[in-house]
């Protein structure tokens, strides 16, 4: 259906991604990873026929249809409701490839999981660019992943590469350990050969005792020689945990939130949620949850004006709107201008974010949508506060920076009110769920 060979795709005259060898037949559920920017989207145009601008070989047998990522930039439809459209239009033209590029990002967990079904009976090729591992470990029986500037596949599911992945991290530690053990015993007995040969040589003024000693010497340059060998061995890297240099001091007891028996309205007066009852303290993390369209933006807006009734609640608030981001400022700017913490815990945050280091000094007004969205998520997280409110905070975020931000999460020191439809990220974070339905907020 798909073969791509010897591909290399350049970018502002830099190599952006080469792939010597890719496969897709009849059938395949193929999942694309990789970070933002790897060019990932980049190579689904390039098999479209949409960029043609490469070098190698890219055949396509077959219809296909391609629906590239929404975004909720201000029209009355929303993104997932374009994105849920698209699809449903894409499949009455029965193509024998359907490209899907982050799908599940801007829909709620119902309509996730009517995705799934629905995919599940298509009878052609799908490949599914996504970050949603959930949505991966459901569909895909097969990879193509980007990481340092190649594609590479793996004939396996999501949850099987993952492992892969955990056990070569593994492996490579224990090489990289046992290198630097080997490497300091070689040069402990290289010191010691040398020092044998120059006392032989000092106690034994002879023709015999010099060649002992060269013969001593050069053995001991070739055990230095080796441990140095193995000191090249690249110890594995491992992501940088994000935490915060300057807490606010966060006594467990004390009240960040209190919203007692008064009805959230839509903006036409109708009622989303009769007397909700939410109390939340020091280091409380909830995760808000429901359908798309019960209230839960609302409710956060509800929460947003009766925190100023609450004296010691400092607020950091994230939402898709991006209206906390100056555009006339750089991205380091922006960050910095409500933040105590230096200037490098704001570029440690930015690059776990996917915000790379030559993008800090930018105008928010040159960045692309996913990039203002990442960096007014850092923005948030960086603010002095005792509660963070995220609303949808993992949309536009490749896996590594979800990651980081499942971590920062579980180590913040206050409350957290999250609003996710990302399942697996919810799942591991295990917070307390407060479900809206039937105009009722409901403890689960």
């Amino acid at each position: 259906m798909i073969h791509i060979k010897n591909v290399d795709k350049q970018a502002n005259n830099e190599l952006l991604f080469q792939a010597t060898k890719l496969n897709v037949n009849g059938g395949d559920i193929v999942g694309v990873l990789g970070d933002n920017g790897a060019g990932k989207s980049t190579l689904m145009k390039m098999i479209i026929g949409d960029d043609m601008d490469y070098t190698g070989s890219i055949t396509a047998d077959g219809l296909i249809e391609y629906v590239p990522q929404f975004n909720n930039d201000g029209r009355a439809e929303s993104g997932g409701q374009q994105m849920k459209r698209s699809i449903l239009e894409a499949l009455k033209r029965q193509p024998d490839i359907l490209i899907l590029d982050e799908p599940t990002s801007n829909l709620d967990m119902a309509n996730q999981e009517w995705l799934i079904q629905v995919l599940k009976h298509f009878n052609g090729t799908l490949i599914l660019v996504s970050h949603d591992e959930f949505f991966l470990t459901a569909m895909a029986n097969s990879l193509w992943v980007f990481n340092n500037q190649e594609v590479q596949q793996f004939q396996m599911g999501y949850q099987e590469y993952q492992k892969k992945i955990e056990h070569q991290f593994s492996d490579d530690l224990k090489k990289y350990n046992d290198s630097r053990r080997h490497a300091q015993k070689l040069r402990f007995e290289a010191q010691k050969k040398v020092q044998h040969g120059d006392r032989i040589k000092r106690e034994h003024n002879s023709l015999k005792a010099d060649s002992l000693q060269a013969k001593l010497h050069k053995q001991g340059n070739s055990m230095q020689m080796r441990a140095d060998e193995l000191s090249n061995v690249a110890r594995p890297k491992v992501k940088k945990s994000l935490k915060l240099q300057h807490t606010m001091d966060v006594r467990a007891q004390t009240i960040v939130v209190r919203v007692v028996d008064e009805d959230v309205l839509s903006p036409d007066g109708r009622v989303l949620i009769r007397e909700p009852q939410l109390v939340l303290r020091g280091n409380d993390k909830i995760l808000l949850s429901g359908v798309n369209g019960v209230g839960k933006t609302m409710f956060i807006q509800h929460i947003l004006n009766k925190l100023s009734l609450q004296q010691k609640t400092k607020v950091g608030y994230f939402d898709q709107k991006l209206d906390n981001l100056d555009e006339h400022a750089t991205v380091l700017e922006n960050v910095l201008s409500t933040s105590v913490e230096n200037e490098q815990i704001a570029r440690d945050f930015l690059g776990a974010m996917g915000i790379r280091r030559e993008m800090i000094y930018q105008k928010v007004a040159t960045l692309s949508g996913g990039q203002r969205v990442r960096t007014s998520l850092v923005k948030a997280l960086l603010t002095q506060a005792n509660l963070l409110i995220l609303d949808e905070p993992t949309n536009f975020l490749d896996l590594s920076a979800i990651n980081a931000l499942h971590d920062f999460l579980v180590q913040y020191h206050g409350a957290v009110i999250l609003v996710s439809h990302n399942q697996q990220f919810v799942s591991d974070l295990e917070f307390t769920n407060f479900v809206i339905e039937n105009e009722r907020l409901v403890e689960m």
